[in-house]
């Protein structure tokens, strides 16, 4: 995948996505680094005493009295920021590779929601990947209001569960100790913001005892001590050349001083204690070497990996190295264990709202998808539209009079069509495209075609009085008691096409046109009418002008188009 800076870095710094390495920019605040741990000397843990699953000791030795030859050696794939149309396809770009159990590598997302679409991140957890917290508006040193707003707004708009809501990466690795009491207090059981050298430093450990070395990012009050918060060093990058630590985060450079550095510092961990190799990254890494193709470097790395271990190295997430943590197996039994295990897949079933493609044609949440304006950028969710941006001092905003919910249903086993519904919307209950007065034989309207879209003007039958689809039963007028009201919303995006039956929104990307017949029912006899049984006889538009809403209730313009449109199907052009 050949990616170049043509994406504009205005762009991406606007979406919320990290273009520097620098404390200054979005990364990490340092770049080389002479330093190894340092002891605290205050700091003590008693193993006897600070037992898993819910305490251990800083150690470099692996866990669960595993031998070092039977120690799995894990690689935690990270990513901080907004998740959008920007970033996601070069994230997923490099987590197709399998882990040995034939299960895809999942990666840790640090979200924060500026600029994020909620959508995407319920399909990234639906596949497999952790979704984590980085705060809501991305400052340093986050207070509790950053923290809980992020998990609220994931949970309300994305759908992730809060028990899976699990860790946390500060941004800029800038923290204090309010920011270590916030994450006790709301439940958080991990940090992932503290760097650590990759031959010295400790496997995942707990606070129980306070901070065993010196932070180098944060404000650290040692004599703190947090039970039960979990920390997973960000172990560092060693420059091979020097023997000193280069960067942890986005590390720079030309591919093959980057393939060098990363395979050096894999035989570090793997050739030493195996503690967790980490990949910290922002998607904008991606696009900082405008030369070279870094997504095609990373999965060559990827590669690289599986054939020097002879695939006995697993791609992780953060939350699942706890886990085994709590519980260690060894190479010699970890094929089996369920912390690894693959999202489950079933049969087809009606379309629900999980990031899944339940009825399997391709496409996931189809119909049930809503396009959400927040101000400064769209968003998109399969649950109620925030009724503003969520901040971290209203983290779920609601619309105290919200929209009629038209997708109420579970879904279905096939979804809208691929333009939408045209003249009509999409009905999640039924599964079919409602259109425009079609069930209404006292208003003219649209019928679906042989494709299920609206586009079929209803034919006038003279002698009942009554506007018909073809199929109709001859009778009297239906009355207005099934008058049907119609929504003809369709969105299109960069990267996706998608229809959407929300409320009427509008960018410069997706468009949607809300239109309501209230109008009257026209004179039959007026020069110009169509018959049923005269195709030859002109259809004046403009006498029924306000008996077919949409485009026609637009003017002379509006008509104009119509006329072209209703032409071009008669004539089979489309």
């Amino acid at each position: 995948m050949k990616i170049t800076l043509s994406l504009t870095l205005g762009l991406l710094t606007t979406c919320g996505i990290c273009l520097a390495s620098s404390r200054e920019g979005c990364g990490t605040p340092h770049r080389r680094i002479h330093r190894r741990e340092q002891a605290i000397p205050s700091y003590s843990c008693d193993p006897s005493k600070c037992k898993l699953p819910n305490c251990y000791c800083p150690s470099i030795i692996p866990p669960g009295g595993l031998a070092v030859s039977n120690t799995p050696q894990f690689v935690l794939l990270t990513f901080d920021d907004a998740v959008n149309t920007i970033t996601m396809p070069l994230e997923q770009s490099v987590t197709k590779s399998k882990n040995p159990n034939g299960c895809s590598m999942p990666a840790t997302f640090y979200v924060s929601t500026d600029y994020t679409n909620y959508h995407f991140l319920q399909t990234l957890k639906a596949a497999g990947h952790e979704i984590a917290i980085h705060t809501m508006t991305h400052p340093g040193n986050a207070n509790r209001s950053e923290i809980d707003g992020c998990r609220k707004a994931i949970n309300a708009y994305s759908g992730v569960s809060l028990s899976t809501i699990r860790g946390f990466r500060a941004p800029y690795l800038q923290f204090n100790m309010d920011t270590f009491q916030a994450l006790v207090d709301l439940g958080i059981q991990y940090d992932c913001s503290i760097s650590a050298d990759p031959r010295t430093g400790p496997w995942p450990f707990t606070y129980d005892n306070g901070f065993p070395y010196l932070c180098d990012t944060g404000d650290c009050d040692y004599s703190r001590k947090f039970p039960g918060l979990w920390e997973i060093p960000m172990y560092a990058l060693v420059d091979p050349s020097t023997g000193t630590e280069y960067t942890t985060m986005d590390p720079a450079g030309d591919p093959a001083f980057l393939m060098n550095l990363l395979q050096y510092n894999f035989k570090l961990h793997y050739e030493g204690y195996r503690t967790p190799m980490g990949l910290w990254l922002h998607a904008a890494w991606f696009l900082q070497d405008e030369k070279n193709d870094r997504v095609a470097l990373l999965n060559d790395f990827i590669k690289w990996t599986r054939e020097y271990t002879n695939n006995k190295v697993w791609y992780i997430t953060s939350s699942q190295l706890l886990d085994w943590m709590k519980n260690p197996t060894g190479l010699d039994r970890i094929l089996t264990d369920a912390t690894f295990s693959c999202p489950q897949s079933g049969p087809p079933t009606p379309e629900k709202c999980n990031g899944i493609d339940d009825n399997a044609d391709g496409r996931v949440d189809e119909g049930l998808k809503r396009t959400c304006n927040l101000g400064n950028y769209y968003t998109e969710t399969c649950f109620a539209c925030p009724s503003k941006l969520p901040t971290p001092s209203d983290p779920v905003p609601s619309d105290p009079n919200p929209p009629p919910d038209t997708n109420t249903g579970s879904g279905c086993m096939t979804g809208p069509p691929e333009g939408g519904c045209l003249q009509g919307s999409w009905d999640g209950t039924s599964c079919v495209c409602v259109c425009i007065n079609e069930k209404d034989q006292t208003k003219n309207g649209y019928c679906k075609d042989g494709k299920g879209v609206c586009t079929v003007v209803k034919d006038y039958d003279p002698v009942a009085k009554t506007f018909r689809c073809p199929g109709d039963p001859v009778g009297p007028p239906a009355g207005n008691g099934n008058t049907n009201t119609a929504t003809s919303s369709s969105t299109t995006t960069s990267s996706t096409s998608t229809t959407s039956t929300s409320s009427t929104t509008s960018n410069s990307a997706a468009t949607s046109v809300t239109t309501t017949s209230t109008s009257t029912e026209p004179d039959p006899n007026t020069s110009g009418t169509k018959t049923d049984n005269d195709p030859n006889k002109p259809l004046n538009l403009e006498d029924y002008a306000s008996e077919a809403p949409g485009f026609l209730s637009y003017g002379k313009t509006g008509m104009l188009a119509a006329g072209f449109i209703v032409a071009a199907f008669a004539m089979g052009w489309f």
